[in-house]
């Protein structure tokens, strides 16, 4: 990943880019503990929820560059949002369409973040050596995000079939 980099590219000392990237990993495991919790309470719109609190959480690190604190908290939250991920797209599908479907809908769910994951930092790092910012790249990750959290609710508001209603 980019963390590190980013926080780097904005003035940051090595100590205070590295303890954004502990903090990270913290939040990823967190938010893989805590988002099952918030979908038993709040089923599928928690993730929007997920997808919203990483926007606004990526486009809080270019700005918050001026506190090492508030950098890695908006590196925590990201992650937190981002290992919510892990567990709210699999119950998002069996609530969408059917538990059955979960081993046919979730592989291809895994295979286009599979390629976001190969091709992302990459494409940050180049954006990078292109304008010497990672402006951009945060941009980017801010809209996809926004987007896959208005798109979700948007497509939630269809017909969600609950565990009573699943079909084969």
């Amino acid at each position: 990943g980019n963390l590190s980099p980013i926080g780097l590219s904005l003035s940051l000392t090595e100590a205070a880019a590295s303890r954004a990237v502990v903090l990270f990993a913290l939040g990823n495991m967190s938010g893989r503990l805590s988002w099952g919790f918030v979908f038993d309470r709040v089923g599928s719109a928690a993730l929007p929820l997920a997808l919203t609190v990483i926007a606004v959480a990526i486009a809080g690190l270019s700005p918050s560059a001026a506190d090492a604190r508030l950098f890695a908290f908006c590196a925590f939250v990201t992650a937190f949002g981002f290992g919510g991920c892990f567990v709210l797209v699999p119950a998002f599908v069996a609530s969408r369409f059917g538990a059955a479907a979960v081993p046919h809908v979730y592989p291809l769910v895994y295979l286009m973040y599979g390629i976001a994951a190969i091709g992302g930092p990459p494409l940050g790092g180049w954006l990078f050596d292109r304008t010497g910012s990672f402006g951009i790249a945060l941009a980017i990750a801010v809209a996809v995000s926004a987007c896959g959290a208005a798109i979700v609710q948007w497509r939630s508001r269809a017909r969600v079939l609950g565990p009573e209603k699943a079909v084969a």
